[in-house]
Formats: structure tokens, sequence, C-alpha cells
């Protein structure tokens, strides 16, 4: 088998146009990754609800694009299987396509995750997409950073409800909806979280109003808009079963193969 690239383990889902003999990639939906080398893959749960809503269209179809077991790691289109939602409120799916898949991750071992957390990510990104049909090319991005805080259950109204999450200090833009977030210890990677969306606020850092002897009235306002990511923890999911997996837990399934 030739060596290892990071496309083999985080993969690009798409929407493809299925013709005869190929399929013609149309849309990047996310991002996803696999956990053993059985074709199971996690991602964002509204990732595959996207897919959900639009999978009755005629010669449409929705899987992920990978690097195929051969010398060459040509790319390759392979369809979903089945695919299963977490718990509520999770926005976390699991997925499996007919492919002898490889994975990177292992499950986090250590102590609990605050701030200053040294984190990363790889994943599939719009704005690194080359949207020509004649050429549709999607391209990795690899993301460092840290946790800026470990939020609680519930603990962003605008969002509710949501698990514990962590707050990152990068943006989840579109595309990389579904990528890891892990931890490299020892040269292993260890994961803890989904990258599921950002939030954008506005920070108002000081007004000026004058009123002039004319009567008009001349305000200015300077301000800051600052954005960060947000992904689910999947930590407190490490126990679920879903049928996908035929009785073994997530933490069970999880299998560094490279």
């Amino acid at each position: 088998m030739r060596k290892a690239l990071l496309q083999d383990f985080i993969v690009p889902i798409c929407r493809a146009d299925i013709l005869p003999h190929k399929a013609r990639l149309t849309r990047l939906e996310g991002t996803a990754f696999f956990i053993n080398d059985r074709g199971v893959f996690l991602t964002a749960g509204h990732v595959i609800r996207s897919i959900q809503a639009t999978s009755n269209e005629t010669h449409i179809g929705y899987g992920v694009n990978v690097k195929a077991n051969d010398s060459a790691g040509t790319n390759a289109f392979v369809r979903l299987v089945e695919f299963e939602h977490a718990p509520s409120p999770f926005d976390v799916a699991i997925g499996k396509v007919d492919f002898i898949s490889r994975s990177w991750f292992s499950v986090y071992s250590g102590a609990k995750i605050e701030g200053w957390k040294d984190v990363a990510t790889l994943g599939y990104p719009q704005s690194a997409l080359d949207p020509d049909p004649e050429r549709f090319r999607i391209h990795l991005r690899s993301l460092k950073g840290h946790v800026q805080r470990a939020i609680g259950a519930d603990e962003l109204p605008a969002h509710r409800p949501h698990p514990d999450c962590f707050e990152l200090n990068f943006a989840i833009t579109n595309g990389l909806s579904g990528a890891p977030l892990f931890i490299t210890r020892r040269d292993v990677q260890e994961l803890i979280a989904i990258c599921v969306y950002s939030v954008d606020s506005e920070v108002v850092i000081d007004s000026l109003t004058e009123i002039h002897d004319d009567g008009s009235r001349f305000e200015e306002r300077r301000s800051r808009v600052e954005q960060y990511g947000i992904a689910h923890s999947l930590l407190p999911l490490m126990d679920w079963k879903p049928a996908i997996l035929k009785g073994m837990s997530l933490r069970d399934a999880i299998s560094p193969n490279d």
C-alpha cells in the first residue's frame, strides 16, 4: 500500500451528478474524517441534514471524495451507504461508505480541557475550492490555534440547546463543518471535538457625538467584529453505540491504522 496522505484520513463530502460510468462532482457539502479502516466516518449533523433535504433528486448522489487504494492515489467518489445522527443536542453524525479507509485518530486521554489548550483541525473550506465544473478541485487546509474557553451545555444563549463545546480562536468557515478538532501529544492525534460553526460579534471600541452651533449632529462609532469557531465536544459521546457500529461504542470504534 502506498504511503498515507492527510487526504486519506480527512475527506470532503460532496454532491455529484451520477453519469454513466462516472460521477461528476458539483458541490462541496462539508468535511468528514474516518475513524477506522471500515469506511466509518464522523461529520457535522447539519451536513447530513442538508444531504437528506435533497437526497431524492434524480441522478444526484452524495458521498466522499477519497484517494483510491492504488499506487497513484487517484481521486474516487464513493457513495454514502448509511448514516445516523447522534442524540440531541449534538450536531454530530456518523456515516459509512464501502471503502477500505485509513484513520489517524485516537481517543483523547488527557486531563480536562481548558482555555489556552493548543488544538488543530484540517478540512475543506469553500474558499479553497476551485468551482470550475471541469476541474472542481477541493483543497485541504490545515489550521492551528487554541481553545479560548470551554463552554458548558446551554451556556450560549443564542444557540440553545447545545452540548459541551469549545470556543476556538479561529473561524469555522463554510465547508469546514464536520472537520475533526484534535490535540497532538507524542506524535499521536487525539480526537476531542467536531467543528460545527462560527459566531460573529461586534464590539464597540468607542463612540463620538458632536452637536454643532447650527444644531447639526455628527456621530461616529468605531467597532471591531470578532469571529470565533465552535466545536462540539465528542468526549461525552464516547459511550454512544450507533447502529452502524453493531454494538460497539464510539470509543471502541476509533482506531488509528496509519
